[in-house]
């Protein structure tokens, strides 16, 4: 299916699991390995989000 509503959809369910994984675990002041690992699916979601938000047309801020 070619609808935008699933890329939406998968946007917001993401940006939901993201924010309940940022809220539940700290990034900073962890272990080194534990921090890389955060660090690292902090940077893959800003990845997919910023690609699905554009795949919609919608640009995204540099940071927040």
């Amino acid at each position: 299916k070619y609808e935008p509503s699933m890329i939406t959809r998968y946007a917001v369910e993401l940006s939901s699991a993201f924010n309940k994984f940022y809220f539940d675990c700290k990034i900073l002041g962890e272990e080194e390995s534990v921090k890389n690992y955060r660090l690292a699916l902090t940077m893959a979601t800003k990845i997919v989000l910023k690609n699905a938000l554009s795949l919609l047309g919608i640009k995204t801020p540099e940071k927040m």
